[in-house]
C-alpha cells in the first residue's frame, strides 16, 4: 500500500476476538463517516445499527455519521477511524453498556498503538516512522505507562514482569519428607535481595532424601547471592522454630562463614516412579494361586525394570516404596515377604553382575519405603543386626532351583558376595556363620559394599526383579522351601493341569522404584559469598520455603563506601551493583562519578526514597541500574563517567549551558497531544500485605470525576510502600503531561559540558517572539573599571518600552504588545555559569548594548600546561542570548546525547516541570 503523505486518511476495523484479523487501508479526505463505514469490506450486517466508529479514540454518534468528515491527517495533527463492533448479549443496563463500550474503547487503543508502532502512519517525510522517538509518543498517548517507560526522563521503575517466587508442590500420598522449590540451572543466576523483601529462595542443590529405619529425612540448602541478613524465616507460611521435625541451619553468606554443619552431601534424584511387575493371578479367584493365562503361563512372569544412575557418585540409593504395606489378607498377624533380584553394571558393559537376593518382609498395611544401597567403601564391622519381621529380613548368594515341575533356576551372587564359606543365606539368627558378605541388610533395606578397584566408579545400570508375595509361616528358610517344596516365587509350578504361582497372592505387594539418588560425599556448596539456609525434615512434605531476607551492603562513611548495613537506600546498592564485591568486572575508580552517587544517596535518604526488589537474572545495564535508579528519581549515566542524572526540583539552579542559533542548529520540536488518563491502577508487591501483590488507584491532580474513570495499569517494581507507590504514580501523570514535548537541536563540541539530567538553557525564535543571540566583540568599562557594557559581533533586537501605567498619551503607543517589555541578555561566561542583565538601550537593533547596572570585571584562574592562567569571566567570544527580562531563554532537561561525527552531537531535550511531585509530605 502506498502512503501519500497528503492528508490520506487511515481506517482500521478490528473484528470482535481476533476474527480474520484487522483491516487496515487508507480513504481520500472528505468522505463523511457513514461513506466510510460503507467502503469496508465484510463488516456484519448489524453493524450501522449496532458498531462503533471512532476519531482518534472518541467515539462519533450514530446520528452524526452521514454529517462528520473526519480532517485530513497531517504532521500536526494525525488522525485515524477506527471501526468496531461491540460483544452483544446478557442483561440491560448502564452497568453492563460501560463494561461494553470499556472494552470497544480497549479495542481501539490497541489498534492505534500497534498502527503507530508498526509504521503505519509513516509519511514520507519519515513523521511516525517505526521505530522514531515521535511514533513512541504518539503510540504512548493512548498508553500513558508505556509512553513513560520509552521517552520519560525518570522511566517508571519496572523489572519488565514480575519477579519469579518459588512456591513449590505438595508431594506425597502420606507425610514423605519433601521439600518444594525451585533449582536453580547450572549456570543460573542467584537471586539477591536489595534493601528488604520477602523471598522464597531456590535450591543451591537437588534436595537430598533418604531413608532411615522407617523415617524419611530429606535435607536442601536454599541460597542468596552475596551476604543477607535472615530473618522470619518461614515454613508454608509458619514461623520455623514453631516446625516439627525440622532442623536448620543458616549462614549469612560472608567469606568468613564456617561451612554448614547439618548439611554435608549433595546429591541428584531421579523419580522413575515404575511399578514392579508382579505375578499375573486370575482376576476372579479370591485366593489368588491361579495363573491369568493358562493357555501361556510364561506371560503372567515378572519381568527385569532398569534404572540408571549420575556419572561417579559415591553412593547410589534406589528406594523402593511398598504402596499397600506388606500383609496377608486373610491372616493378617502374618508376616509377608517379597523377594526381590537385582543386577548391575558400569554402562557400557556387557556382564552383568549379580547380586543377592533379598527378601522384604512386613506384617501391616500401609506405604513402606525400603532402600538398595550401593557404597564405594568397606563394609563396616560389627555389621547390623538384621530384623526378624519388618524390613529386609534375610539375603541370599546362592538359591536352589525350583525342585517340582516345571524347572526353574535358581540364583547365585557375583563371588564379591561370597565369604568362601559359611551359609547361603543372612539373617537374624547366623550373622556369625553367614557366608554372605559385603552386603548388610536392616529395617531400612540392605546396603552393597563395593571396592573402587573392583567395580570403578561411573555411570550404573540397575536391574531390579520382584517375585511373588510369600507368606513366613510357609516358608523355611535354610532350604529356601515354600509349603515342602522349592518353588521359585519368580516363577510357577504346575499343579496337575493348572499353574500356579509359589504361594497364594492374596497379599499386599505393589512395589515401585521411587527414586534414583546419586550421592557425592562432598560439601553441597564450594564457595563462601552466598547467604545460606539449611534445612533437616523428618517426615513431613514442605511446600516452601520464605525468609525476610535484606541485602547487606558497603554504605558511605563520608570518605568511601565502606560500612556494611542493610539498607533501602537505592544510592548503595547501585554502587555495588557497578563496583561491589558481587562484580567480578569492577568498574575502573576513574569511571566512577563519586559526587553524583554521595549526593543522591543523600537525596534519596532525605526525601524518603526507597527500593526494595529482589534482582535474579535482569540485565545489568537496561533494566536492574534504570529501576533501581528510577525508584530514587533519577536516571543512569552511562558516559565518560558513570553516575546518576537526579530529577530533582532545579528552580534555584543556572543552566549548565546555553544554546541558540550561534552554537546550534536544526531545532525542532514535536508534541504529542496525549489522551491522558484520568489516573493509573497501581500495583506493588506490599510489605504491609506480606509482600502480596496490592492494588490502588491514583489519580491525576485535578481530577473531579467520580469513581473509576479513565484508568491505566501500571506496576513498580522496587516500590513496596503505598504512600511511595502514590508519589510516584502522582509524579508519573504529571510529568506524562508536563513533559509531551521534546525538542531536538544539534551542537558542536560545546555540548559537552552538558549530561543526562543537566539544566540547559534555549534561545530560538520558535519559541519565542524576541529572541537574539550574539558573540562578545568586546567589553565598555566605565570610570569605575566596571564592565557598563558590550560591543557585539551582531545587531540583537532590544526593546525598552515604559509600562501601561506609566504611559501618558495611549495615542502613541505604536504596539501595545509591547508595554512594560525590557529586553535583558544572558551572557555565558568564561567559567560556564550564567549571568542575566537587564539593557538600558532604547528600543531598536543596535550591536551595542549598555548593561543597566555594570558589573564587576572579574577573572578566572584556569590551569593550563606551566600554570594557572587568568581568564576574564566576560570577555571576547562569550555567548549572548537576548530576550524578555522575564525570561532571555527556555529552560530544559537533557534527556539524551547521541554523538556523532567531528563532535557534533544530537540533543533531545524536555520541559523543566518544575512542579512536579516529588515530596512525601
Amino acid at each position: 500500500m502506498t502512503r501519500d503523505p497528503a492528508g490520506l486518511l487511515p481506517v482500521a476495523y478490528a473484528r470482535p476476538f481476533g476474527g480474520s484479523g484487522v483491516y487496515r487501508d487508507l480513504r481520500q479526505p472528505g468522505q463523511t463517516v457513514r461513506e466510510i463505514v460503507e467502503s469496508v469490506p465484510d463488516l456484519p450486517p448489524q453493524f450501522l445499527s449496532q458498531g462503533v466508529v471512532m476519531v482518534n479514540g472518541e467515539p462519533v454518534p450514530r446520528a452524526m455519521w452521514a454529517h462528520v468528515r473526519p480532517k485530513p491527517t497531517s504532521a500536526a495533527c494525525p488522525i485515524s477511524v477506527t471501526l468496531h463492533m461491540a460483544p452483544r448479549g446478557g442483561g440491560g443496563g448502564g452497568s453492563k453498556f460501560k463494561q461494553i463500550f470499556a472494552l470497544v474503547a480497549a479495542i481501539a487503543l490497541a489498534i492505534v498503538t500497534n498502527g503507530i508502532a508498526s509504521g503505519w502512519l509513516a509519511t514520507s517525510g519519515g513523521l511516525f516512522a517505526a521505530g522514531s522517538t515521535s511514533a513512541a509518543v504518539l503510540a504512548g498517548a493512548v498508553g500513558i505507562a508505556g509512553a513513560l517507560a520509552i521517552a520519560a526522563l525518570t522511566a517508571p521503575p519496572s523489572l519488565g514482569g514480575g519477579i519469579p517466587q518459588a512456591d513449590g508442590q505438595a508431594s506425597g500420598t502420606r507425610q514423605d519428607a519433601a521439600i518444594g522449590g525451585n533449582l536453580m540451572e547450572a549456570g543460573a543466576s542467584v537471586p539477591r535481595v536489595i534493601g528488604t523483601h520477602l523471598v522464597y529462595p531456590p535450591f543451591a542443590c537437588e534436595p537430598l532424601v533418604e531413608v532411615v529405619g522407617e523415617d524419611e529425612y530429606v535435607e536442601a540448602v536454599f541460597c542468596l547471592a552475596g551476604p543477607h541478613d535472615l530473618a522470619d524465616i518461614r515454613i508454608d507460611g509458619a514461623p520455623i522454630a514453631d516446625a516439627d521435625n525440622v532442623e536448620y541451619e543458616t549462614r549469612e553468606g560472608w567469606q568468613s562463614d564456617a561451612p554448614l554443619t547439618l548439611v554435608t552431601r549433595q546429591g541428584r534424584t531421579l523419580t522413575p516412579n515404575i511399578e514392579l511387575s508382579n505375578i499375573r493371578v486370575d482376576a476372579g479367584d479370591s485366593d489368588g494361586d491361579k495363573l491369568a493365562h493358562q493357555n501361556t503361563p510364561a506371560s503372567d512372569l515378572p519381568s527385569w525394570h532398569t534404572v540408571v544412575s549420575r556419572d561417579t557418585p559415591d553412593e547410589i540409593n534406589v528406594h523402593l516404596s511398598f504402596l499397600e504395606g506388606l500383609y496377608d489378607t486373610s491372616d493378617p498377624t502374618s508376616i509377608v515377604f517379597v523377594p526381590l533380584r537385582f543386577r548391575f553394571r558400569l554402562k557400557g558393559e556387557t556382564s552383568w553382575v549379580n547380586g543377592p537376593e533379598f527378601h522384604v518382609a512386613g506384617k501391616k498395611p500401609g506405604r513402606y519405603i525400603a532402600s538398595l544401597k550401593f557404597r564405594w567403601t568397606a563394609e563396616p564391622s560389627p555389621a547390623a543386626v538384621p530384623p526378624k519381621d519388618r524390613g529386609v529380613v534375610r539375603a541370599y548368594k546362592n538359591v536352589p532351583a525350583q525342585t517340582i515341575t516345571p524347572a526353574f533356576p535358581g540364583w547365585t551372587a557375583d563371588d564379591w558376595f561370597d565369604a568362601g564359606s559359611g551359609d547361603d543365606w543372612l539373617n537374624q539368627a547366623n550373622v556369625g556363620s553367614s557366608g554372605v558378605q559385603n552386603f548388610e541388610i536392616a529395617a531400612d533395606g540392605a546396603t552393597v559394599y563395593l571396592d573402587e578397584a573392583s567395580f570403578p566408579k561411573g555411570r550404573y545400570e540397575i536391574q531390579l526383579l520382584a517375585g511373588a508375595a510369600v507368606n513366613d509361616t510357609n516358608f523355611a528358610v535354610s532350604s529356601y522351601q515354600t509349603n515342602g517344596n522349592v518353588r521359585s516365587p519368580f516363577g510357577y509350578w504346575l499343579d496337575g493341569a493348572t499353574y500356579r504361582p509359589a504361594d497364594e497372592q492374596d497379599k499386599g505387594r505393589r512395589v515401585t522404584v521411587q527414586r534414583v539418588i546419586s550421592i557425592w560425599n562432598e560439601h553441597p556448596i564450594a564457595t563462601r559469598g552466598l547467604a545460606l539456609i539449611a534445612l533437616r525434615v523428618k517426615n513431613q512434605s514442605i511446600n516452601k520455603l520464605s525468609a525476610l531476607a535484606s541485602g547487606y551492603v558497603r554504605d558511605w562513611d563520608g570518605s568511601g563506601w565502606n560500612d556494611w548495613t542493610t539498607t533501602s537506600n537505592p544510592a548503595p546498592h547501585y554502587v555495588d551493583i557497578l563496583w561491589g564485591r558481587e562484580n567480578l568486572d569492577p568498574l575502573p575508580v576513574d569511571l566512577r562519578d563519586q559526587a553524583a552517587f554521595v549526593d543522591w544517596r543523600a537525596w534519596c535518604a532525605a526525601q524518603g526514597y526507597k527500593c526494595d526488589l529482589i534482582a535474579q537474572g535482569e540485565r545489568i545495564q537496561t533494566t536492574l541500574l534504570p529501576t533501581l535508579a528510577s525508584c530514587g528519581f533519577a536516571a543512569p549515566i552511562q558516559s565518560e563517567t558513570w553516575g546518576v542524572a537526579l530529577d530533582d526540583d532545579k528552580t534555584g539552579d543556572t543552566p549548565v549551558q546555553i544554546f541558540s542559533a550561534r552554537n546550534a542548529t536544526d531545532f525542532s520540536w514535536t508534541r504529542a497531544f496525549a489522551r491522558l488518563p484520568d489516573g493509573f491502577r497501581v500495583t506493588i508487591r506490599d510489605k504491609e500485605a506480606d509482600y502480596e501483590d496490592t492494588e490502588f488507584i491514583v489519580y491525576a491532580e485535578g481530577y473531579t470525576g467520580g469513581p473509576g474513570g479513565r484508568l491505566e495499569q501500571i506496576r513498580y517494581d522496587g516500590i513496596v510502600e503505598e504512600d511511595l507507590a502514590r508519589l510516584r504514580g502522582a509524579f508519573d501523570l504529571a510529568q506524562a503531561e508536563a513533559r509531551a514535548a521534546f525538542y531536538n537541536l544539534r551542537a558542536p563540541a560545546e555540548y559537552l559540558v552538558c549530561r543526562k539530567g543537566d539544566l540547559v538553557g534555549v534561545q530560538h525564535d520558535t519559541l519565542s517572539r524576541r529572541s537574539g543571540a550574539a558573540r562578545i566583540q568586546s567589553v565598555v568599562l566605565d570610570s569605575d573599571d566596571k564592565i557598563s557594557g558590550l560591543v557585539l559581533d551582531s545587531e540583537i533586537r532590544i526593546v525598552n518600552e515604559a509600562g501601561l501605567h506609566d504611559v501618558t498619551d495611549m495615542h502613541a503607543v505604536a504596539d501595545m504588545h509591547v508595554l512594560g517589555i525590557q529586553t535583558a541578555i544572558s551572557i555565558r561566561r568564561s567559567d560556564g555559569s550564567n549571568t542575566t542583565h537587564a539593557l538600558s538601550n532604547a528600543t531598536g537593533e543596535s550591536d551595542t548594548v549598555t548593561l543597566e547596572t555594570p558589573v564587576t570585571d572579574e577573572a578566572v584562574s584556569i590551569s593550563q600546561p606551566g600554570g594557572s592562567v587568568d581568564y576574564p569571566l566576560i570577555d571576547k567570544g562569550n555567548l549572548v542570548v537576548a530576550g524578555s527580562l522575564s525570561s532571555t531563554f527556555k529552560r530544559f532537561l537533557v534527556m539524551d546525547i547521541e554523538p556523532g561525527a567531528d563532535l557534533v552531537a544530537k540533543l533531545t531535550l524536555v520541559d523543566e516541570a518544575p512542579g512536579l511531585p516529588r515530596d512525601l509530605a
